[in-house]
């Protein structure tokens, strides 16, 4: 998948399946979640994110998921180092305003919140 690309699907962790990178998830009842992919695993990280995505709807009956980052070598929720690149440019994990926070870009309401 590509970055900002969506998909949609009935099995998460088929639709993750061989993907590397950070991803914003809608489940089919709503709830929206971050996922973190890495090689060898379909699904390494899913954290719950309250408040939903103004950019990804559910979607009746199915699972939408939008690649929101390409993950660099080090970096994952549970390592503080490393970073990730997300719409051309690379974050380092330190330049986070707050811990497990994930800039997604300019269309993300929370990252328009830390500009202010």
């Amino acid at each position: 998948m590509k970055l900002q690309e969506t998909a949609q699907g009935l099995d998460l962790p088929e639709l993750l399946l061989g993907e590397q990178g950070k991803f914003k998830v809608t489940s089919p009842e709503g709830g929206s979640y971050i996922a973190e992919c890495r090689h060898g695993h379909s699904i390494s990280s899913l954290v719950y994110t309250p408040g939903g995505f103004s950019d990804l709807p559910p979607v009746s009956g199915a699972w939408n998921v939008k690649k929101i980052a390409i993950l660099g070598t080090e970096q994952s929720f549970g390592n503080p180092g490393g970073s990730f690149t997300t719409q051309g440019q690379t974050i380092q994990r330190g330049q986070q305003d707050q811990p497990g926070q994930v800039r997604s870009g300019r269309d993300d309401p929370r990252d328009q919140q830390s500009r202010q």
